[in-house]
């Protein structure tokens, strides 16, 4: 399992997570990788956290770091069971297609690890799909409203 972020400024770290993620890992990947490229992006602190319903994300011990450390306007509330609000599914999606184009079968999940880096890094260059991403957010929220919550083509 990997968990990464991104944003319009493009694409953040990446991590490895070795078993189930569980919210004290998450916390600490916010800490130690997603607020420092927030705050190396966005200086001025102009940023918001948007996660999925995830337990991990919306546990107390996660929302409390995030509401202490940012305030609570800083995390964007995700509608339940909408993972067309979250354009990191899109990304990933993207990441999959791209390390599956190789046909290559990974020997151990070390080879795969680095497949992902390869790719991961190599979307960074595609800045205009990145960008793409962030700006969809007003559309998809539209879209969600106008489909009354159903699937939309995102």
């Amino acid at each position: 399992m990997c968990v990464a972020c991104f944003s319009f400024a493009g694409i953040g770290p990446i991590i490895r997570s070795n078993g189930n993620f569980n919210s004290e890992q998450y916390v600490n990947y916010l800490e130690d990788h997603v607020l420092p490229y927030a705050e190396h992006c966005f200086p001025d602190m102009n940023f918001y956290i948007l996660h999925d319903n995830s337990r991990v994300h919306t546990s107390y011990h996660s929302l409390g770091y995030l509401v202490l450390r940012l305030g609570v306007d800083r995390v964007i509330p995700h509608a339940p069971q909408s993972p067309d609000c979250n354009p990191i599914e899109n990304l990933f999606g993207l990441l999959i297609k791209k390390i599956k184009k190789n046909r290559q079968i990974y020997a151990n999940v070390e080879a795969l690890w680095n497949a992902i880096n390869l790719e991961w890094n190599r979307l960074a260059i595609d800045t205009q799909t990145i960008e793409n991403l962030a700006l969809s957010m007003p559309s998809r929220y539209a879209e969600v409203l106008e489909k009354n919550g159903c699937a939309t083509h995102y």
